[in-house]
């Protein structure tokens, strides 16, 4: 009889098995780092320190994992449970001798063998981390983040170390529901994971399925909304990002500027003001709720910034300001594309100058706009000082 092959099967297998190499792929990198928190890790010291007779060569021995590949044999494993039949490391290494050359385990002997070294020794790295590399060889997805879990409770810098390689090998949308769905339970792990998604060079379909299927709870952390929202930013996914950046604050009134009398000091940057205070200026709000800019004209840059996702179109850019000091044009309101710094438009802020900028949104490569206040070079030097009372956009024609 033919067996028929169920494709949304496969496809399924095809996805967590991405996610399975990603696992393996990373207690192997990682391994280094718990070697690095192990006392024995590149120790000289007499294998007496370690414990009495064979059972001190066992745990010098394991100790190697990650950097070098143990020197064990079963006499000495023998031995071990001899003089020492309390302790967890002759279990632990009777199961490593077992999945050395057959990594998924042969008949649950490895797995009870680690099961029982972790009941002796419930803070055992060394069992877990083998359990998990085990259960990762089966592609058994679930229990492997359960593992991982509880490793994170004995070494979660290690587990951080595990969670982002693993994240990094995450290419598919479908790997990411594979990825989600075994995380459950373990809100304590989403962080790293999202730090691992963050850090590698992902396509915006990846990056905005995880952001989608994200659980409500671990979105109500703002840590974890402002890592997804710089994600989806460097992909492009500019609408997805405002709408995930703006998840709990106020209706926007429909303005195009969030907080144009920059009046929220909560919601974060980019979709709100980011005010610079470096080596090209300040821009400081005073207790009036006016922003005062200072440009000191050594190098050029931005000083006041706000990140827009305006649709094609005509707009005007309007700005209330008063100019203090200085007789350089080199404080500028400047509209730019994200991505292409095309300058969509540039008024200087000086005497008698309106405060009206008319822009012109192309329908291609400008999904998201700048709208900045910048100190630029100008072959009229000198300090510049002017107070903001308001920035905002509004269609060509509207008030």
């Amino acid at each position: 009889m033919v067996r028929k092959i169920n494709p949304d099967g496969l496809r399924h297998k095809l996805a967590a098995l991405g996610v399975f190499t990603g696992i393996l792929s990373a207690v192997f990198i990682a391994n280094v780092a718990r070697v690095a928190e192990t006392p024995a890790a590149g120790a000289g010291a007499r294998l007496s320190a370690f414990g009495p007779g064979a059972l001190g060569a066992i745990r010098f021995e394991l100790a190697k994992l990650g950097v070098g590949e143990p020197n064990l044999d079963q006499r000495l494993v023998q031995r071990a449970l001899g003089s020492a039949p309390l302790s967890s490391d002759p279990f632990v290494a009777s199961a490593f001798l077992g999945l050395l050359n057959n990594p998924k385990g042969s008949n649950g002997t490895e797995a009870a063998l680690l099961v029982e070294a972790m009941r002796r020794d419930p803070r055992g790295r060394a069992a877990r981390f083998l359990r998990l590399r085990q259960l990762a060889a089966k592609g058994e997805l679930k229990p492997a983040f359960d593992e991982l879990a509880a490793l994170n409770r004995l070494s979660p810098g290690l587990v951080e170390l595990l969670i982002k390689a693993i994240a990094q090998r995450i290419s598919t949308p479908q790997q990411v529901d594979q990825a989600l769905t075994a995380i459950g339970g373990h809100d304590e792990l989403y962080l790293p994971l999202m730090a691992g998604i963050n850090s590698n060079k992902q396509s915006a379909e990846v990056v905005v399925r995880f952001a989608d299927r994200l659980p409500p709870q671990v979105l109500d952390n703002p840590v974890a909304r402002k890592i997804m929202v710089a994600r989806l930013i460097e992909v492009g996914a500019f609408n997805q990002a405002r709408t995930l950046w703006q998840r709990d604050l106020p209706a926007a009134n429909g303005s195009l500027v969030h907080a144009p009398d920059f009046s929220d000091l909560k919601a974060p940057p980019p979709f709100n003001w980011l005010y610079y205070v470096n080596t090209t200026g300040a821009a400081e709000r005073g207790s009036d709720g006016r922003v005062s800019v200072f440009y000191y004209d050594r190098a050029a840059g931005p000083l006041l910034t706000q990140l827009l996702t305006l649709t094609p179109g005509r707009y005007r850019a309007l700005i209330e300001f008063r100019h203090e000091s200085g007789t350089a044009e080199n404080v500028r309101l400047r509209v730019v594309c994200r991505g292409t710094l095309a300058i969509l438009g540039d008024l200087p802020l000086m005497k008698g100058r309106p405060g009206e900028l008319k822009i012109v949104v192309p329908g291609q490569g400008c999904a998201a706009q700048d709208i900045s206040v910048v100190g630029v070079a100008n072959q009229q030097r000198g300090e510049t000082q002017v107070t903001i009372s308001k920035i905002n956009v509004v269609p060509a024609g509207g008030q």
